[in-house]
C-alpha cells in the first residue's frame, strides 16, 4: 500500500523528527511504501509571508508572527552549522519526503493519489496563535478522494480547541479511523458522539528504539544529568543546577535553534539519534519535553519530568497521560518541587512492570494501524 504521512516533519524538534521516523520505519517494516507529504505552510515556523509581517500592529497574534519570522530568518542564515544543520541532515538522510513543496491548501494536488493517508502524530490539531485551525492537518482536502485516518494526533491541550469544536468535529467525522495520543482528547471526541481510539506515540511502535541511538563523540555522560527544555527552562534549569550540586553530576543540555534562555550546563549539538544516545548514556534525565520523557522510558533511563508552568501547564497533559499508562505518574512534578526531584533522583524504577505496560501500548497502536490500513472502507 502507498501511504502518505502528514505531520510536522519539518519541525526543528528532536521529538517531532523521531515520531515521524518511527512511524515511517514501522509502516515500512510491514511492506508499505511511505512518503511524507511535504506540506510546510509558512505560518507554522515563519509566522506567515512577508506581506503579513509588513502590516504591523500590537496584537499578540502579530507579535507572535513577528517573533517566528525573525527566528526563521536567523535560522536560515545560521543553518550551515549548529543544531539546525544537524536536523536538516537527518531529514535529508532518513525521511522519505515528497518532491513537491506545498505551502498552502491549493498546492496539494500532487499528493492526491495515495491508497491511504495518515495524519499525525504530534500536535498537528493544535490551533496556532498566529493562524488558528488548519483543515489540511485534519485530512479535509484528501478525505473526498481517499481514506484518511489519524494516528496519535494531538490537540496539545483540549482547552485550546473547545472554542473551535464547531469546525473540528465535522472534519473528524470524515476520517475513516480516528485515534489520538492523549486521554483527554479521546474523552472530548467521544463526548461529541464520534468514535476515537487511544493509541501510543509512534516512537513506541518500533520494537527497540535503542537500535537507533548514536553516542555523541568525545563526551562522557556516565556522571551527567542531561537536560532538554521546551518552551521554557522553568524548573528544568533550577533542578539541573541543584541536582548537579547535590549529587556531583555534570550538567549537559541539548542545543536547539530556538533557545530563548541561558545555556543549561554544557550545551551540545545533536540530531535525533545522538539525542537518543545522550539520554541512554546519562545518569539522569530532566526535561519538560514529552518525547524526551517517552524516550527515557523506552531506553530504561531514570528521569524527572517537569510540568510546564502557568498557562502552558495544559500542554503537559500528554506527559501525564503517558506516564499514567506506564505506571510512572509520580515522576511528573511541578517546577518548584525540588525536594520531590531529589527524592526521585535517588529512587529506582521497576522497569519490569513498565515493560509490561509498554507492550500493551505497542499492541494497541499496531492493532489500530492494522484495522485502519488492512480493512478497506465499506
Amino acid at each position: 500500500m502507498r501511504i502518505g504521512l502528514l505531520t510536522f516533519h519539518f519541525s526543528d524538534n528532536y521529538g517531532a523528527l523521531l515520531q515521524a521516523f518511527c512511524l515511517q520505519t514501522y509502516l515500512q517494516s510491514l511492506g508499505h511504501q511511505v512518503e511524507f507529504i511535504d506540506y510546510h505552510p509558512l505560518y507554522v515556523e515563519q509566522g506567515g509571508d512577508l506581506s503579513e509581517i509588513l502590516r504591523p500592529d500590537l496584537s499578540k497574534k502579530y507579535l507572535k508572527k513577528l517573533y517566528l519570522f525573525l527566528s526563521y530568518k536567523r535560522r536560515y542564515f545560521f543553518s550551515t552549522s549548529g543544531p539546525a544543520a544537524e536536523l536538516d541532515a537527518f531529514r535529508a538522510k532518513y525521511l522519505n519526503i515528497g518532491q513537491h513543496l506545498a505551502r498552502s491548501y491549493d498546492q496539494l494536488e500532487p499528493y492526491l493519489d495515495y491508497d491511504h493517508i495518515l495524519v499525525g502524530s504530534d500536535q498537528i490539531w493544535n490551533p496556532s496563535d498566529q493562524f488558528g485551525l488548519d483543515s489540511v492537518y485534519y485530512g479535509y482536502p484528501f478525505s473526498a478522494r481517499m481514506p484518511v485516518s489519524s494516528y496519535a494526533a494531538s490537540f496539545g491541550s483540549v482547552s485550546r480547541i473547545v472554542p473551535f469544536a464547531v469546525d473540528i468535529l465535522p472534519w473528524i467525522r470524515l476520517l475513516y479511523k480516528c485515534s489520538v495520543r492523549e486521554g483527554e482528547a479521546q474523552a472530548f471526541i467521544l463526548s461529541n458522539h464520534l468514535n476515537c481510539e487511544l493509541v501510543p506515540d509512534p516512537t513506541i511502535l518500533v520494537d527497540d528504539i535503542g537500535l537507533f541511538k548514536q553516542q555523541p563523540l568525545d563526551i562522557d555522560f556516565s556522571s551527567a544529568v542531561f537536560a532538554y527544555a521546551l518552551r521554557t527552562q522553568a524548573g528544568v534549569s533550577d533542578f539541573v543546577s541543584q541536582l548537579s550540586f547535590q549529587l556531583g553530576l555534570t550538567p549537559i543540555s541539548a542545543s536547539t535553534p530556538w533557545r530563548r534562555w541561558k545555556k543549561i550546563g554544557r550545551e551540545i549539538n545533536l540530531n535525533p539519534f545522538t539525542f537518543l544516545g545522550s539520554i541512554a548514556s546519562s545518569r539522569l534525565v530532566v526535561s519538560n519535553s514529552f518525547h524526551a520523557i517517552v524516550c527515557s522510558v523506552l531506553l530504561r533511563k531514570e528521569f524527572i519530568a517537569v510540568s510546564l508552568p502557568g498557562a502552558k501547564a495544559g500542554l503537559s497533559s500528554r506527559i501525564g497521560s503517558f506516564l499514567t499508562a506506564v505506571g510512572l505518574e509520580e515522576r511528573l512534578i511541578l517546577p518548584n518541587e525540588f525536594t520531590c526531584a531529589l527524592h526521585l533522583a535517588g529512587k529506582g524504577v521497576d522497569w519490569s512492570s513498565v515493560e509490561t505496560n509498554l507492550l500493551s501500548l505497542r499492541s494497541q497502536g499496531r492493532l489500530f494501524l492494522d484495522s485502519a490500513l488492512n480493512k478497506p472502507p465499506e
